[in-house]
This record gives C-alpha cells, sequence and structure tokens, in this order.
C-alpha cells in the first residue's frame, strides 16, 4: 500500500510540475518587467530586425520634419542613413533598453491605449529620439520627430493570449508549492526513500 501511495503521490507531483513551469516561465521573461527586457533584446542583433526597426523610425522622422524641396530630400537623406546605422550608435543600447522597458509597460502593466485597437504595442519613441538627435547633430538643425511613436503588432487574440496567461501566471506558484508538498509525501510513503529521490531526481532533470 505504500509503495502505490508513494507512486501516486509521485506521479501527482509531477503532473504539478509540469502544469507549473510554463506559467513560472511566462512570469519570470514576460510578466517580469527585467525579464522581459532581457528576452526581447537580442532582437536588437537580428538583421532582418534591424531593417525593419530604421524603416518605421525613419519614416516617422521624415513625415514629421515639415521640410520640402531640396532641404526635405537632404533631410531626408540623412535621416535615412542615420536610422540605418543606428545599431552603431553610442545611445542604442540604452535606447533599446528603453523602448523595451516602455513596450512591457505597454503590453504587460499598464493599459492599453486605444490606438493599438487591442493589439500589442511597441513604443519606439526612444529610437526616434536617438535617430533625431544624431541627424540633428550632423545637418546643424533642429529637426522635430514625433513625440511619441507606438506600432501596433499582432493581433487582437494574441493582445487577449497574453493577458489570460498574465492573470494565470501566479497561479503556477501555487502549483509548484503543490508539487513541492506531494513530493516530500511520497518520498516520505515510499519503502525506500532514497530510491525514491534518485527517481524522482531523475525525472525531473530529464525535463
Amino acid at each position: 500500500m505504500r509503495t502505490v501511495a508513494s507512486f501516486l503521490l509521485g506521479l501527482l507531483a509531477l503532473v504539478a510540475v509540469a502544469g507549473a513551469a510554463p506559467g513560472l516561465w511566462f512570469e519570470r521573461n514576460i510578466v517580469d518587467e527585467s525579464g522581459y527586457v532581457a528576452l526581447v533584446g537580442p532582437l536588437g542583433d537580428d538583421p532582418e530586425f534591424r531593417t525593419a526597426l530604421a524603416d518605421t523610425v525613419a519614416d516617422a522622422v521624415v513625415s514629421d520634419t515639415g521640410l520640402d524641396g531640396v532641404a526635405g530630400r537632404a533631410a531626408e537623406g540623412v535621416v535615412r542613413r542615420v536610422a540605418d546605422g543606428m545599431t552603431d550608435l553610442s545611445g542604442f543600447d540604452a535606447a533599446w533598453a528603453e523602448t523595451n522597458t516602455l513596450s512591457h509597460r505597454l503590453n504587460v502593466t499598464d493599459m492599453p491605449p486605444a490606438e493599438l485597437d487591442g493589439r500589442l504595442g511597441v513604443d519606439l519613441s526612444p529610437m526616434v529620439d536617438l535617430v533625431v538627435d544624431a541627424a540633428n547633430r550632423r545637418l546643424g538643425t533642429q529637426l522635430q520627430g514625433p513625440r511619441d511613436l507606438v506600432v501596433a503588432v499582432g493581433t487582437p487574440e494574441q493582445r487577449d493570449a497574453v493577458d489570460r496567461l498574465r492573470e494565470l501566471a501566479p497561479w503556477s506558484w501555487v502549483l509548484a508549492g503543490a508539487a513541492v508538498l506531494l513530493f516530500a509525501g511520497a518520498v516520505a510513503a515510499a519503502r525506500r526513500r532514497g530510491t525514491a529521490l534518485v527517481l524522482l531526481g531523475l525525472w525531473l532533470r530529464s525535463r
């Protein structure tokens, strides 16, 4: 009987761990601001993403300068060159980290602005400031980019999924606590506690 009880408790503990692990990952890497910033930070090194980022920022700055004619074309050329090379600017790392911090607040912490239409958002305002400052230094001008640049991404369904997971994530700690208690019960009920500990440990390492 003790062997059966130990087996059942151990099985329930493993089920609890399997249920808790995704939620704990989500809370550590998505809900937590520092975890989110660390997770999405490497996107700044992706060439395809950098190209899309540069085009988006440059388009926003150029459309907001109010310049036309020869001056407008000259300014646009400089802005686009600066945007294309923004990852080489000295302030890029700080601006990119701030972008991800602000985007986390848009998607996880704060109420999303109405213009996102229920979608996820990326706040590129720090990148705009970086490009405008660098372009002004090269041009000797005082161009003004948009004060805020929030770009909607994904679908409303994806936003809903993030919101649901954010609400459920704290329950992962309950499952994790239950798993600990069940593991302890399984070991206590086992006839050979050392063997039970080894088997449970091997299973966890295999995950």
